[in-house]
């Protein structure tokens, strides 16, 4: 046991006496480039979007706080915050309630990048249809879209938002046409889905037609546990 204390002992003596200079670590980390700062901006519990003035100082504050990207809410409750004409020719509302007259997504953009700050159009409900509004307007109209969980009832997750089916290509062509309409229109610096665009809860999927699919693909019926292993994603 002395002879390995001491052996020990050598080696560190003479790692530390040793003429390799010591590595120099820098101060300070490397920049690749400019940082992003990003905040979300939203209409709800929120008077950001409320008028022309608050978002000029919406935007005077995140210049204030040296944010370099806007994401501004376009789409939730079933609604855009900006006048769409295919919302319009779908369900006869081309904006949310209370925005009639203006542009919120206009005017965001242009006094954003007056001040070289990026905008992002921020889809937040991606796939839902409504909130506690039994699918809203867009459910009332095409209820083949909607997603059902196990009991064949509509899907409605934990936080209360209620689902179109994802996987049905009329929902996804319905969700492009909005994005591709935003991009058309709008010089925006990019397109966000948040969490519930591409995602939708593990609890659907037993809709008429995604169970279709995945007996033409699988050669069965689906578990009727959404947990079980065997479930698969699916193409659309």
């Amino acid at each position: 046991m002395k002879k390995l204390l001491i052996l020990s002992l050598a080696v560190l003596f003479f790692a530390c006496n040793s003429e390799e200079p010591p590595r120099v670590y820098p101060n300070n980390p490397v920049q690749t480039g400019k940082a992003m700062k990003g905040v979300w901006v939203t209409n709800v519990a929120s008077t950001a979007l409320g008028s022309l003035n608050a978002i000029k100082e919406t935007v005077q504050t995140c210049k204030k706080s040296n944010i370099t990207d806007i994401y501004v809410v376009v789409w939730n409750k079933g609604r855009t915050l900006y006048p769409s004409e295919i919302m319009n020719k779908e369900f006869g509302i081309s904006i949310m309630e209370g925005y009639e007259g203006r542009d919120p997504l206009l005017e965001m953009v242009t006094e954003a990048h007056k001040e070289k700050i990026k905008v992002h159009a921020w889809f937040e409900y991606g796939f839902a249809a409504s909130n506690g509004q039994q699918g809203g307007v867009i459910l009332k109209k095409y209820p083949r879209w909607v997603a059902k969980d196990a009991s064949k009832n509509l899907l409605v997750s934990s936080n209360g938002f209620e689902w179109m089916n994802g996987i049905n290509p009329d929902v996804q062509n319905f969700m492009k046409s909005l994005i591709l309409e935003v991009v058309k229109k709008y010089d925006v610096d990019g397109i966000q889905g948040d969490d519930r665009l591409p995602a939708m809860p593990i609890a659907g999927g037993y809709d008429d037609y995604t169970v279709q699919l995945y007996k033409t693909e699988k050669g069965v019926n689906p578990p009727t546990n959404e947990k079980d292993a065997s479930m698969a994603r699916l193409e659309g």
